[in-house]
């Protein structure tokens, strides 16, 4: 049987993008204000700590997200260092409208995500009650790492 990629921790590499930019963009708006301040008659302590400010967000936004790449989920996955499990979905308990968490298990292996669940920040955490696919009896193949899901594939029906 085929599985069709649901979700895939990898993928979320992309988005960093949008930070970098962001954060550089506020370093080059704190710059040009520090270089020039006498054209636009500013004092220098506000240009230098709007440029202070943005570089240190910026350092610590980079400095995690590369900590993330070398040390996270996705490179995990690049190693292959992911605990595998295959099999069908049971015990399985959708988060409440109210919010907290969602759980099933797979063979003897539990996984649980939401509000409450840290895993849930680079792993698979989409619950069934916005759209998630997860539901008893479905046929899984995951990639996790103690409990968070890296890679979730769903086995196509016959």
């Amino acid at each position: 049987m085929a599985y069709t990629l649901y979700f895939d921790a990898r993928d979320l590499d992309s988005r960093d993008w949008i930070f970098i930019l962001v954060d550089l963009f506020f370093i080059l708006i704190g710059l040009g204000m520090v270089l020039l301040r006498r054209r636009l008659r500013m004092q220098a302590f506000f240009p230098r700590l709007f440029f202070g400010i943005s570089l240190t967000i910026g350092i610590l936004t980079g400095g995690g997200l590369w900590l993330g790449k070398q040390f996270g989920l996705p490179n995990k996955l690049r190693l292959n260092q992911c605990e595998v499990v295959e099999g069908t979905v049971s015990g399985f308990h959708p988060m409440p409208p109210s919010g907290g968490v969602e759980s099933f298990s797979v063979g003897d292996r539990r996984f649980e995500y939401g509000e409450k669940v840290s895993s849930s920040l680079f792993g698979f955490s989409e619950p069934a009650s916005v759209g998630g696919p997860i539901r008893e009896g479905l046929q899984v193949r995951i990639h996790h790492v103690d409990g968070a899901i890296a890679r979730l594939e769903i086995r196509e029906p016959h």
